[in-house]
């Protein structure tokens, strides 16, 4: 009679997962973390971070995990004294808070440190001591295919910056003075039809058009500049992606923060916050082209639209990521302002083209990018 075979016991039994607020986005993600870790044999924790170093340290001595999951947040201090403890940090933004990645250098670096995308590892300095690499998103596939036809054209799930933000004036001298309606159409020029986040040249951007305007960053404050380099660039390309799908007369339905409220012409489209991901799943199942805008395709937004194997996603153009899978006109469809149009229009007529580009992507989903996939390439890396 043969033994049963039992599958290995993972490198650590237990880890503590902070994200860095109590965020809606952060918790989902959290959740789906920490149920792919138990599912894979180790305990696993989820705390918000931010506590102070006593609480911290009382928490680590209680629950005393082998590795620590900091999300943007770097090596908490009272890790100090745990040498055998492992930290791995996890960037997902360019900034957080009041803190500029791209401006810092971490004094006590982790053990491993994870990029969401490819295009943060290439502009933010800093490195794991063990090992630096990709850690993407990812997304729980929908157990089922869809029933029932979708009830709308188009649906947007994101953030727009509030409408007021640019108003705002900056005086340059008694004669001389700009809003941020001016560094909109300062981009409307330079951009054109491109939708992409310049991650990379943001900040020669924004110096350009400050020059321009006679004065410089260093004569900014933090908080200004941090208009020009993140809500500016945002609301410029969502009002524009926004208006263009409109024009075409067939509605769209906006989900994300009130901000939406703020601008007149979105508000009769806008449906709310979706909190779950059961909410987003039935909206993406309910649309017939799901939108994506923003500097990568590694986006919580687009796995999560093709996971719940709704409506073919359409995404705008960025640099191409060749490690994803993901393939223009197989699993997505490309686009910017100057071929929206004919994009869309094609999709909408084509039926069978929808739901070929829907279950493509879907497949890929359940074969590379699953949270279960992420946790079993963080207990890989952890035994490196």
């Amino acid at each position: 009679m043969s033994r049963p075979t039992f599958p290995p016991k993972p490198a650590i039994q237990r880890i503590l997962v902070l994200i860095p607020s109590a965020y809606l986005f952060y918790l989902n993600q959290g959740m789906a973390l920490r149920q792919a870790f138990q599912k894979a044999g180790v305990d696993c924790l989820l705390m918000v971070d931010g506590m102070g170093d006593d609480s911290m340290r009382a928490l680590l001595g209680s629950f005393m995990p082998q590795a620590v999951l900091s999300i943007n947040h770097p090596r908490p201090a009272a890790m100090e004294s745990l040498r055998h403890t492992l930290h791995l940090r996890w960037i997902q933004d360019n900034q957080f808070g009041q803190n500029d990645y791209r401006q810092q250098s971490e004094n006590a670096p982790s053990d491993i440190c994870y990029f969401a995308t490819r295009r943060l590892q290439n502009v933010i300095p800093l490195q794991g001591r063990r090992f630096t690499g990709t850690l993407r998103f990812a997304a729980t596939p929908a157990a089922t295919p869809p029933a029932g036809a979708p009830d709308a054209a188009f649906s947007l799930v994101g953030y727009i910056p509030p409408a007021p933000l640019l108003d705002a004036s900056f005086q340059i001298n008694a004669f001389q003075r700009f809003t941020g309606w001016d560094y909109l159409s300062y981009l409307e020029r330079t951009q054109q039809h491109s939708l992409d986040t310049s991650l990379e040249q943001l900040d020669s951007i924004v110096e350009t058009f400050l020059n321009q305007q006679g004065t410089s960053s260093r004569y900014l404050p933090a908080d200004a500049l941090r208009l020009f380099r993140e809500e500016y660039f945002r609301a410029f390309n969502r009002l524009r992606l926004t208006r263009q799908v409109l024009s075409l007369g067939r509605g769209c339905r906006i989900y994300g923060t009130p901000e939406w409220q703020s601008w007149a012409e979105f508000l009769p489209y806008f449906q709310g916050m979706l909190a779950t991901r059961q909410e987003n799943d039935a909206v993406f199942r309910a649309t017939t082209i799901n939108l994506h805008n923003g500097g990568t395709l590694s986006h919580p937004r687009v796995f999560e639209c093709m996971a719940a194997r709704g409506g073919a996603l359409m995404a705008n153009r960025t640099p191409v990521e060749t490690e994803l899978g993901f393939e223009p006109g197989v699993h997505f469809v490309e686009y910017d302002l100057s071929d929206f149009n004919a994009a869309a229009r094609d999709l909408l007529d084509n039926p069978e083209k929808r739901r070929a580009i829907s279950d493509a992507a879907y497949r890929l989903i359940c074969e590379q990018h699953t949270w279960d996939h992420r946790v079993q390439q963080i207990l890989t890396d952890i035994l490196r």
